[in-house]
């Protein structure tokens, strides 16, 4: 059963749509404020979060933006917002604060339906704008308009970096234009690599996604002759860049994997001289207000006793922290007589 958060400051309306959405069989919980919405969306990471576009003193889309900065929640859910704006400029606004899908109001129910079933499911879903994302400090120049062949170009740089256009390589030119009776003069020949990368640049910008890159990477191969250093030239440009998805993709995975995990960390134990000794006393004094603040938390989040379900899900979270505390604490040795 997909699980879904209605947000909509109007009761009337949020009870209406949630009420429709359940008969539908999601489990919904309903949020009447943008505060409670990003506190119970972080606390529960729902499959959607449904929002509305209208609130009074707030905006949803700095909300939507705050939720999608967590790593967790805009792996594990997504943000549909309802709106009577459709224009450019607000879809170029919400596909920035990570929105998956923006839907017209008033609503065409089963159209929202079935597109809540999508998210829900995680199938692809066009964004509400193409907007690019670029990167300056790294490799990458990312752009999201998927048409754009030339969103390849900076995958390929390692056919135009120092490893592949060395001097041994500018030598192989060298050598084949005096073959063929060709005189290179008026050129610095200390610039003639610098040359080269700009012109097979400009080649591969040219050829992207055709026989031309793949016979270009053929001709660089049979120059060079030395095919051990750095990456194969003669493979396909096709080949190339399914190696740097893979790679880019095993980086994702272990990203992911290390901010999923919820095992707790291992600490290796201080050395001798490096430990600070403890007053027995506070460790028994920090073990009682454990327990004591461990058992008022615990009465408090009692179901039924906080109607605020972002304050209840702290107060749980409290308890268990507390408990690992309390796990962790030594046993204190009674003192020799």
């Amino acid at each position: 059963m997909a699980s879904i958060i209605v947000a909509d400051e109007n009761e009337g309306r949020r009870n209406l749509l949630a009420g429709t959405l359940e008969r539908e069989g999601f489990s919904v919980t309903r949020t009447s404020t943008l505060r409670q919405t990003e506190g119970t969306a972080l606390g529960t990471l729902p499959d959607v979060v449904l929002m509305d576009g209208e609130w009074r003193g707030s905006d949803p889309l700095d909300t939507a933006q705050r939720m999608m900065s967590d790593p967790e929640f805009s792996f594990k859910s997504r943000i549909v917002l309802l709106s009577r704006d459709t224009g450019r400029d607000m879809l170029v606004a919400a596909a920035k604060a990570g929105i998956a899908e923006v839907l017209a109001k008033p609503l065409d129910m089963s159209l929202l339906i079935k597109q809540l079933g999508k998210h829900a499911r995680k199938e692809f879903v066009p964004p509400p704008a193409d907007i690019a994302i670029s990167t300056t400090g790294g490799l990458f120049d990312v752009d999201l308009k998927l048409d754009d062949p030339t969103w390849a170009i900076p995958m390929l740089q390692n056919l135009l970096g120092p490893d592949i256009i060395n001097p041994e390589f500018v030598a192989a030119i060298l050598a084949k234009l005096a073959e063929d009776g060709v005189a290179v003069e008026g050129i610095d020949i200390s610039n003639l690599g610098t040359i080269l990368r700009a012109a097979f640049g400009q080649i591969l910008e040219q050829n992207i996604g055709g026989d031309g890159a793949d016979e270009l990477t053929e001709k660089l191969e049979d120059t060079t002759g030395d095919k051990k250093k750095g990456p194969k030239i003669g493979t396909s440009i096709e080949d190339m860049l399914q190696s740097q998805a893979d790679e880019l993709e095993a980086e994702i995975l272990d990203k992911m994997e290390e901010i999923l995990s919820e095992e707790i960390p291992e600490y290796a134990a201080l050395e001798v001289q490096q430990r600070i000794g403890v007053d027995p006393e506070v460790v028994n004094m920090v073990r009682e207000v454990s327990v004591l603040t461990q058992e008022l938390l615990w009465e408090v989040g009692t179901p039924g006793r906080l109607n605020d379900l972002t304050l209840n899900t702290r107060v749980e979270d409290a308890v268990v922290m507390l408990d690992d505390v309390l796990k962790s604490l030594p046993d204190v040795p009674d003192e020799e007589e």
